[in-house]
């Protein structure tokens, strides 16, 4: 009798430790595979972040490179024939009337005009412009243009100590300032703009806020501005953060944050 219940613990005892072996093992089975499931899901995720920042690139880099074809194209070959038709004008034999007199001069005057607004359009266009002279200047001249247009006012401040960026991130900064003003052209009939960029230890903070008519931000994205979307794509393929708000009647604000190095993240 003794012997029997004996045998009956040890053979309880064994079962019990061959059921948790088994409980474990399974429980181990089930957290590896979850755990491998987890990392698959992430690298996944990673290898699609990285795919469409590449193919963001690549658009970005055909687009800066379609520009920089179009800038040359209007500086040798439309800024070239204009440059030869003020010429001719200048160089007439013949001393015209007062009245033909006038006429050239004013020719002369329109083509010099326009050969000056066709150098400025090449150069807004040609990222190595930008590249010679950096971002600010670029913005002042950005400013500057706008200013003449006069379709409204603008109010601009940079604060903070400029700090060194790579050409490829102020070439991005500069054109999605470039596209917000011309949102602000094109849509909001705005009396006033105010651009400001704050230059952090880290990172560099723009907004650009308008009074005009503003819209509902509820808005779905597809049907919005494609101007929108290029700023916001350009900001995320610098792994910046972008944000815009507004209301109807009330005027919009963009503003974003880009670190100055590729492998800062923001907080």
């Amino acid at each position: 009798m003794q012997n029997t219940n004996l045998e009956l613990i040890l053979f309880s005892a064994v079962s019990g430790l061959v059921i948790t072996s088994t409980i474990g093992f399974i429980v181990y089975v089930i957290f590896k595979y979850q755990k491998s499931h987890l990392q698959h899901l992430t690298e996944i995720e990673t290898q699609k972040n990285e795919f469409e920042k590449t193919v963001l690139n690549v658009k970005l880099e055909i687009q800066e490179q379609t520009s920089h074809d179009i800038a040359r194209e209007i500086h040798d070959s439309i800024g070239h024939g204009l440059t030869l038709a003020k010429l001719q004008l200048n160089t007439l034999l013949e001393p015209p009337s007062e009245t033909d007199f006038n006429k050239v001069r004013m020719a002369v005057d329109l083509l010099g005009q326009s050969i000056q607004q066709l150098s400025d359009i090449s150069k807004n266009l040609n990222a190595e412009a930008l590249l010679q002279q950096g971002l600010l200047p670029a913005i002042d001249e950005e400013i500057s243009r706008l200013h003449i247009l006069n379709h409204f006012e603008v109010q601009y401040e940079v604060n903070g100590f400029t700090s060194y960026m790579e050409p490829q991130r102020e070439i991005v900064i500069y054109r999605v300032i470039q596209e917000g003003f011309q949102n602000i052209l094109k849509h909001a009939d705005a009396r006033c703009a105010q651009l400001q960029l704050h230059f952090h230890p880290e990172y560099l903070h723009v907004s650009l806020i308008d009074d005009g008519h503003g819209f509902d931000p509820g808005t779905p994205k597809r049907t919005r501005s494609t101007g929108l979307s290029n700023m916001e794509n350009r900001i995320r393929f610098l792994s910046g953060e972008f944000q815009i708000q507004s209301s109807l009647k009330k005027g919009t604000r963009i503003q974003f944050t880009i670190p100055y190095q590729a492998n800062v993240k923001l907080n």
